[in-house]
């Protein structure tokens, strides 16, 4: 309603000023303008300041967000409490435009997208946000980027951004193990990667949330089509089969990220996967504190395993805090550094420095967990998740967390008519459709995602 107190204001300043407006040559339209500008102000309500905000925050670091590797996130999220939103406006904001998306519907996107993500201490929307930028940042770096259509960009931004959403804090072995119904839905594949992709499709398919609405069919079909097989990759199941079946292409004669589209969307699905591991190669206290926020997270798994009955998964004991150097050295060490390798022998002529400056980021922070490991220093976590500045769930409460997560609550507030408006993206909803032959439940309904 903010809009009709505005219209008022102007009508009423129109009217008070009818006797000089086109009459008197000496009348100030500079004043008129400041007087109206100052009178309208304040109606707008603290949702839409707060994306002023944060639009203002995204345009200060436009030439850092997605072009500047050790551009700290998490320094930004400390700062504006809505990383994702700023990354996200940084990335997309130049590219939308493209095919007509106003900005409207791309902080409607980035807003909903970012209330999705659960407060877990690890994978929340912190995360997303230090994977879209690393993704972006590797595509740049490696001269991808440059050479990309628009909607390309789109497809890596929004898949990085999206990779995720909807995140309840447990590992996809997890699931499986218990016959969760989300691993049965998706037979035990990629469950938790399928259900991402899932719930970014629901969100783009709020008509207020589609940034790509104004596609044709034919450029839908390509951008999803893209979206899906990011994310779907970044499944660590599959991690060594993908980086062996990328060498191998790398290594052949006929490979070029320049000239084929297949082996351009093969590299960017590697700095997807890489971008989800970004931490492992960024500055020491960035690393450092999100190493201690998935070591947290792990071990409330293992604490819900136990109260359960189940075995306890790897890396998940809380028993074995007394590993956590040795099992992150070993982490970087066998699974992020061959990852970074294979990025890094794409410059064959070692021109992009700052490329090889990612790898040997990554040693830096290796030998660092090393040492701490030949000493035996014991690395004590924080006592509350620093990234929500909530309690850690104890052993017992994961029940509590699971139910905060079905009953579909976010960080961040809805305004009681925006719920009510839009299409529900509940767990209990998701599961629902996808067990009915995606009929969507009440309250929503199935429209095009495209203009048809």
């Amino acid at each position: 309603m903010w809009s009709l107190f505005v219209v008022l204001q102007l009508l009423d300043a129109a009217e008070r000023n009818m006797n000089l407006i086109g009459k008197q040559w000496s009348f100030s339209v500079l004043e008129l303008e400041q007087e109206v500008n100052d009178a309208s102000r304040q109606f707008i309500p603290r949702e839409l300041t707060l994306a002023l905000m944060l639009l203002d925050a995204a345009e200060r670091n436009m030439n850092l967000i997605g072009k500047q590797w050790s551009f700290s996130v998490l320094e930004l999220e400390q700062e504006v409490n809505d990383a994702l939103f700023v990354v996200g406006a940084a990335l997309l904001g130049p590219v939308v435009t493209d095919w007509g998306c106003c900005n409207n519907e791309l902080c409607q996107f980035l807003r909903t997208l970012q209330c999705q993500y659960q407060p877990n201490p690890y994978h929340n929307q912190l995360h997303a946000a230090m994977v879209g930028h690393a993704a972006v940042s590797l595509a740049n770096m490696l001269g991808i980027w440059q050479i990309m259509e628009p909607l390309e960009q789109a497809a890596l931004a929004v898949a990085a951004l999206a990779h995720d959403v909807g995140h309840p804090g447990r590992t996809n072995q997890f699931f499986v193990a218990c016959f969760d119904p989300l691993a049965i839905i998706y037979n035990d594949i990629s469950p938790l990667e399928n259900f991402h992709s899932c719930l970014c499709f629901r969100i783009l398919e709020r008509r207020n949330c589609n940034i790509f609405f104004l596609l044709s069919v034919g450029g839908f079909r390509f951008v999803r089509s893209k979206i899906i097989e990011c994310i779907l990759s970044t499944d660590m199941k599959q991690h060594f089969e993908d980086i062996s079946k990328f060498r191998m292409r790398r290594q052949s004669e006929e490979f070029s990220f320049r000239n084929s589209a297949e082996d351009r969307w093969a590299t960017l699905r590697m700095c997807v996967k890489l971008g989800d591991l970004c931490h492992t190669a960024l500055p020491w206290s960035d690393h450092f504190v999100m190493s201690c926020a998935i070591t947290e997270e792990f071990y409330q798994q293992g604490d819900e395993e136990l109260r359960r009955g189940m075995s306890v998964s790897p890396l998940c004991s809380r028993a074995a805090q007394m590993d956590i150097a040795k099992s992150q050295e070993s982490f970087l060490s066998f699974v992020a550094r061959p990852l970074v390798a294979e990025l890094v022998e794409l410059d064959g002529h070692k021109q992009m420095a700052y490329v090889s400056c990612v790898l040997s980021t990554l040693d830096d922070n290796m030998e660092r967990w090393k040492a701490l490991a030949a000493d035996g220093t014991s690395v004590s976590l924080p006592a509350t998740n620093k990234q929500t500045q909530q309690p850690l769930v104890e052993a017992g409460n994961y029940d509590r967390q699971w139910q905060y997560f079905m009953d579909g609550q976010t960080k961040f507030e809805l305004e009681a008519k925006d719920r009510e408006n839009n299409a529900s993206l509940h767990w209990t909803d998701l599961i629902e459709a996808l067990a009915s032959n995606y009929r969507f439940p009440s309250g929503s309904s199935s429209r095009s995602f495209w203009r048809c």
